[in-house]
């Protein structure tokens, strides 16, 4: 049998009581309610965690015989509307004395959004059981790895084909000098595997070279954060065709020299990268003919040079926008906020704008038909 949520007055939210008003504060904001005679105040003092909501409601009236019962429970659920109550109840049986060490600080993030029908832990156990694909381990790949190992997902699957460089420490955080000459993926697995122990990285020392590789990959994933930026013009394909079969979000974008980019595909759910592709064609046909060069470039050799900058600002703000969207996707606490767009950061001041959006279409021949497996709530919250 469940047992009844016990109303706790979160901690992140702290109250005073000034002048005749309970004032909770809370995310930058004051909320001020009136309290002349002291009782709610008194209400607040019962939502400490021990108590039903049933036994909050007859200590009170106990004390205050001409106040319904029904009032009460009236101010007890605009309480928790407001987002001040979560539940008090003792943490999960299967939780260990490490991991709520692990996550205190998550907890207290989590707390923010817990309600009396969703507690703190459940959002971490949901964040835990994401199954996450990490494919390139480079710039984005390394900070990515990192972070979302340290806020708790556990079963992480990584792939790349190449070896530390020294070149690569301006950014790729998770190596140092020794690892030069490793594969990045070994180096990659050992430092997370140091670094968090509960969490499970299988990784394949493995070069894309098509969506069948990515499938392969990916095809179990619930979220891909495609970091890969070669072959130019053609690994986005890859990613898009090998995530629409499997049924996973696709995190993609990258550093262009003085800017971040962010979106995210949904299969089922948004369009695809070809449905984005066309439309961007359709808005500006100059596009096309940019591709074509570009791509002719690709196929003699050319290394595009804007791909040499890659500097770490920018690249830790990607990631934590990457991070933050497998959160939101993760646990649903707040609307996805790339999903259909493209997002960009630029160095000058860093703040996301949209710059590009697009529409799922009906006879897209990467995505026509496929139905959502995931997140199929997306659109509703963004």
């Amino acid at each position: 049998m469940t047992e009844p949520p016990r109303p706790h007055l979160k901690g992140t939210f702290p109250v005073f009581y000034v002048d005749g008003e309970v004032r909770v504060q809370g995310c930058g904001e004051v909320t001020s309610i009136d309290d002349p005679d002291g009782r709610l105040r008194e209400l607040l003092d019962l939502l400490d965690g021990t108590l039903t909501t049933d036994e909050v409601l007859e200590a009170f009236v106990a004390r205050h015989p001409d106040v319904p019962a029904e009032d009460v429970a009236t101010i007890v659920a605009q309480l928790e509307e407001a987002g001040f109550l979560d539940d008090g109840s003792p943490p999960p049986a299967d939780w260990t004395e490490y991991e709520l060490e692990r996550f205190s600080r998550n907890l207290g993030f989590f707390e923010i959004f817990s309600s009396l029908r969703t507690t703190k832990y459940e959002l971490q156990d949901r964040l835990r059981a994401t199954k996450v694909a990490v494919i390139g381990v480079g710039g984005v790949g390394t900070h990515a790895l990192y972070d979302i190992a340290g806020i708790g997902v556990e079963d992480i699957r990584i792939a790349d084909f190449d070896r530390v460089e020294l070149s690569n420490l301006n950014r790729q955080i998770i190596y140092g000098e020794s690892d030069i000459g490793r594969s990045k993926v070994e180096a990659a697995a050992e430092r997370i595997a140091d670094f968090y122990s509960h969490a499970h990285v299988s990784f394949e020392q493995r070069r894309i070279t098509s969506g069948d590789d990515v499938y392969e990959l990916v095809y179990d994933r619930d979220i891909v954060i495609g970091s890969c930026d070669r072959p130019k013009m053609d690994i986005v394909d890859w990613f898009n065709e090998g995530c629409v079969r499997a049924g996973a979000a696709l995190m993609g974008g990258g550093i262009d020299t003085r800017r971040a980019l962010h979106y995210t595909m949904i299969p089922g759910v948004t369009g695809c990268v070809e449905c984005w592709k066309r439309q961007d064609i359709e808005r500006n046909p100059r596009q096309a003919e940019i591709t074509s060069v570009m791509r002719e470039r690709q196929e003699q050799g050319h290394r595009f040079l804007e791909d040499l900058a890659a500097f770490g600002p920018l690249v830790t703000t990607l990631t934590g926008s990457f991070v933050a969207e497998v959160v939101r996707l993760a646990t649903g606490v707040v609307p996805p906020a790339t999903v259909g767009r493209l997002i960009e950061f630029r160095f000058d001041d860093l703040a996301p704008r949209e710059v590009d959006r697009w529409e799922r279409l009906p006879d897209c021949q990467v995505c026509s038909g496929v139905e959502a497996r995931r997140y199929a709530q997306a659109p509703a919250l963004a």
